[in-house]
């Protein structure tokens, strides 16, 4: 079975201490609130009034973030250099 790619876009814009992202997948737009506390990033995604939460792991320059949703698993890596912050999201398919 053939599966078309899907296009992911992504604007972030970080006002002082709060990250905002902004994520259009298939027209439908995702909204995701980073909150810094600490060395911890609690990020919540609000999709059709539902909270799902993100589990966001700091390595070195690198940031981990997996999004569990609806038996569907979203890997996003962002790698962050100087000022530009650059993310890929791939979609995992289920085992």
């Amino acid at each position: 079975m053939e599966r078309t790619q899907r296009h992911y876009k992504t604007v972030i814009e970080i006002p002082q201490r709060h990250y905002k992202i902004v994520m259009e997948i298939d027209q439908r737009h995702y909204k995701i609130v980073v909150e810094r506390t600490q060395r911890h990033y609690k990020i919540v995604i609000k999709i059709r009034q539902r909270d799902y939460k993100i589990v966001m792991e700091r390595t070195q320059r690198h940031y981990k973030i997996v999004i569990e949703r609806a038996k569907r698993h979203y890997k996003i890596v962002m790698e962050i250099a100087q000022r530009h912050y650059k993310i890929v999201m791939e979609r995992r398919q289920r085992h």
